[in-house]
């Protein structure tokens, strides 16, 4: 079908993809390395080439950052802000860069006058605003909320910091909890502090130590009394003062991989499974005015553990004339076998008849799973068999016995029990109406609207019912 053209570019553009992770990857441990060589320039240049590559990437800007901290000089941190301006303009649906290049703002606060820092500190609220509103995460409404605590009282930015930090909490109840998590109870009670509440800070720490018993930052303000706590917090909120912007921690901690550890490889030849889909090749008067622009037949692969030795099967179709189906055991080692004909179940693409769609299930629930051929046509229920003498497993279409004999232009097919009885029963979907398109009568064959349609072909709904001695054929 056309869809399968679309599924090949996806595939294509993931696999460019794929190398192109693993080049920025590998450029990335190259910046390390200069950065701990202390060879600056070359670190920096590489920083920036990774992070245009993969402008979202928390970690590489978070590294990029570091370094120019390490640096800390006032011309490498306008590098850094002037850099992170370009990657947002040129990446303005990535939440990250836009984090990262608040971050930057903030990185640069202590080299800087009073008047500056202020400045600095705004123009970094602008930058996780905009974050924010890419994407609701814990990190942006922490850092946010985090931010806001840091402007005294006076300017009003409190209640906007508890706000930011109430939802924080709220999302870290929704997931699973990491030590982390507890920044957002400490920055909350710091901003009850603020507004000269201590009680509802200590009460906040307090509920946040029964989560994280071990937090160094919560014991610590709740051992204090009222005078050290105050003397505390005022030295912790210094103007000017360096703010920790490493955020490494959220992928650090363990089961907390913000970067993947895997990474997938297309193996597709070496394992034995390329093939090239053969079109079905429509005919006759009405074949450009109707069916080649819609549909040249079917690719689907259908996933399953026929033979039950803890390996999962492929089941390809094809759709051309005459063109064979491809039943693919799983070898165990990365490979797989062709064994659709010695099987029974390669046949389907008739002259009349075109696969389309394919799924396993037991229907008749022996243990082994049998196979559903959907087609431009009837329908193919293949029973599955089990081993033969020589230990090869057989199947045997059972259409006909089962009453699968309904014509139908089928997409898709879906096994499910409808009545809980016990018995998979199968729904299939048709496109076009039940006419063969292969022998097309009239051109009128298309739906009259491509969301509302009610000419289409509908779906079937097959109850499967056991017999007489409670075992379907």
């Amino acid at each position: 079908m056309r869809w399968m053209a679309a599924v090949v570019l996806m595939v294509v553009v993931g696999c460019c993809g794929t190398v192109q992770a693993q080049e920025a990857e590998s450029l990335f441990q190259e910046a390390v390395q200069a950065t701990q060589a202390e060879n600056y320039d070359t670190a920096l240049a590489k920083f920036e080439a990774v992070l245009k590559a993969d402008p979202n990437n928390l970690r590489y800007g978070n590294a990029y950052r570091l370094t120019v901290i390490k640096i800390n000089k006032a011309k490498i941190y306008e590098r850094c802000i002037a850099f992170f301006q370009q990657l947002v303009t040129d990446n303005p649906k990535a939440p990250n860069a836009f984090l990262n290049f608040g971050y930057a703002y903030v990185d640069k606060i202590p080299v800087e006058g009073a008047i500056t820092q202020v400045l600095l500190a705004n123009k970094a609220l602008g930058q996780f605003s905009a974050a924010l509103a890419l994407e609701e995460s814990w990190l942006g409404l922490y850092t946010r909320g985090n931010s806001y605590v840091y402007w005294p009282a006076i300017f009003g930015r409190t209640p906007l910091a508890i706000a930011d930090l109430d939802k924080a909490v709220a999302l870290s109840k929704q997931t699973a909890k990491r030590s982390y998590h507890a920044r957002a109870y400490v920055a909350l009670g710091e901003a009850y502090w603020r507004l000269n509440d201590l009680k509802k800070a200590r009460q906040i720490w307090q509920d946040a130590l029964r989560f994280f018993p071990g937090n160094e930052a919560l014991q610590t303000r709740l051992q204090q009394d009222d005078k050290a706590l105050q003397a505390l917090l005022t030295a912790h909120f210094e103007q000017g003062k360096r703010v920790d912007t490493n955020v490494s921690g959220i992928w650090e901690e363990d089961g907390t991989p913000a970067v993947a550890k895997l990474k997938f490889e297309e193996i597709g030849a070496q394992a034995g499974v390329r093939f090239i889909h053969s079109t079905r090749k429509f005919t006759g008067k009405h074949k450009a005015q109707v069916l080649q622009m819609f549909t040249d037949g079917g690719a689907a692969v259908a996933v399953g553990d026929f033979n039950n030795d803890g390996f999962d099967d492929l089941f390809v179709t094809d759709s051309d004339t005459g063109k064979p189906n491809h039943l693919m055991r799983n070898n165990g080692d990365l490979t797989f076998t062709d064994v659709a004909q010695s099987a029974g179940v390669a046949g389907g693409n008739e002259a009349q008849s075109v696969v389309s769609d394919a799924l396993w299930f037991d229907y008749n629930n022996d243990g082994l799973l049998d196979l559903l051929v959907a087609r431009f046509g009837t329908p193919i229920l293949y029973r599955n068999d089990g081993p033969g003498p020589d230990g090869n497993y057989r199947f045997t279409d059972v259409s006909k016995a089962v009453g699968l004999t309904k014509f139908g232009n089928t997409v898709a097919v879906i096994a499910f029990d409808i009545d809980n009885d016990g018995w998979l029963d199968l729904m299939l979907g048709n496109y076009f109406q039940p006419v063969n398109l292969l022998d097309l009568q009239t051109p009128h064959v298309l739906p009259n609207n491509l969301d509302y349609a009610d000419n289409g072909g509908g779906v079937t709904l097959w109850h499967n019912v056991p017999l007489e001695n409670g075992v379907p054929i």
